[in-house]
């Protein structure tokens, strides 16, 4: 008899089958906040570029009609369009059902009402739900967060606690001080709307910081047992933060409102560059292994281990060129066509793109 591996277990309670799918790792409206097509921020408006050195990935809403994508995309066949629909910032069997329906009612649901309509929250419900994000991020994508195991498990835990503790009406107040954790939060109402929101994630080991850039909110932890006062916010950003009320879980959640939209430039623009940086030194590296792999098998191709500078510039500039459309720039189609017109440019070589 064929013998089946039993379910996963939810990350969450530990007890039941992690039956539940798509599951946000961040909750759903900071991804719509940044995404939406309309400026709407709802959900299923998405148009979701997720962009890391090495590779670019699309999602697109399922309410998001053909004609919003024209400025982003040549025409699209229905298989690309479909397998842009399949999100790649939720995942499936992480939680049971009844643990991401208790995330959403006694976290998410308050929080969104709390942050962007002004609505009074009790003061765990702000606390927890950051650590559930951290957590979440921390365990379920770690290539963005890359935090201490014994931390993130930690924080596993308070989650498991907390949640099954609010559902039985219990006391929380004992397990509001048992870990080193403050945080600050600055809003810039509606400026994914007037700007162009991200979303990035970056823990500091040395520092203790973690900095999450999530639309329209920026989000910075401390898990120092001396909270922000012997340690830097990375990127200098220590004179911007120095003003941010510092939040522990003993008082109601405060939040600086910021409404000067190049204060939140000014903090995303270091993961921006960054970003570009680690793109721009793997494009490189693509373009030489393209070059080698080329090399041996056709003769035309001057025999040196590295092509010349002009080529690999001529290349980037093209992938990188403002004609392109930004669904576009990313495919391997298009990354093909720009070694094939690097070719004939630079060294006057017909090739035919595969």
């Amino acid at each position: 008899m064929e013998s089946r591996n039993p379910s996963p277990l939810c990350s969450i309670c530990l007890t039941r089958p992690a039956d539940k799918t798509n599951s946000h790792i961040i909750p759903s409206f900071f991804i719509s906040m940044v995404s939406s097509v309309d400026n709407s921020y709802k959900r299923g408006k998405e148009l979701l570029f997720t962009i890391n050195e090495r590779s670019t990935s699309t999602y697109i809403g399922r309410e998001v009609l053909p004609e919003q994508l024209a400025d982003s995309f040549d025409e699209l066949t229905e298989e690309r369009l479909n397998q842009m629909r399949k999100s790649d910032v939720a995942k499936d069997y992480i939680f049971c059902t009844h643990c991401e329906k208790k995330l959403g009612e006694f976290l998410e649901s308050p929080y969104h009402a709390h942050i962007l309509e002004g609505r009074h929250i009790p003061i765990d419900v702000a606390y927890y739900y950051w650590i559930s994000i951290i957590w979440r991020t921390a365990k379920f994508d770690s290539q963005s967060l890359d935090m201490p195991k014994a931390l993130v498990n930690s924080l596993g835990k308070r989650l498991t606690n907390y949640i099954r503790k609010k559902e039985g009406g219990e006391d929380l107040s004992f397990l509001m001080s048992k870990l080193p954790f403050t945080y600050k939060v600055l809003y810039d109402k509606d400026y994914s709307k007037r700007g162009s929101g991200i979303i990035h994630l970056e823990y500091f080991l040395r520092n203790k910081i973690a900095l999450f850039i999530l639309g329209d909110v920026i989000f910075c932890a401390s898990f120092s047992k001396h909270g922000f006062s012997r340690t830097s916010v990375p990127y200098g950003l220590d004179s911007l933060f120095a003003s941010a009320p510092e939040n522990d879980g003993h008082s109601e959640e405060r939040v600086m409102v910021v409404s000067e939209d190049d204060i939140i430039d000014s903090i995303k623009q270091p993961f921006i560059d960054i970003i570009v940086k680690r793109r721009l030194a793997d494009d490189k590296e693509k373009i030489i292994h393209i070059w080698q792999s080329i090399s041996k098998k056709d003769p035309r191709i001057p025999k040196t281990k590295y092509p010349c500078d002009e080529f690999i510039e001529y290349v980037l500039s093209e992938l990188y060129s403002e004609d392109i459309k930004d669904g576009n720039r990313t495919t391997k189609e298009h990354f093909t066509n720009c070694i094939v017109k690097g070719l004939d440019k630079i060294y006057g070589m017909s090739v035919e793109s595969d």
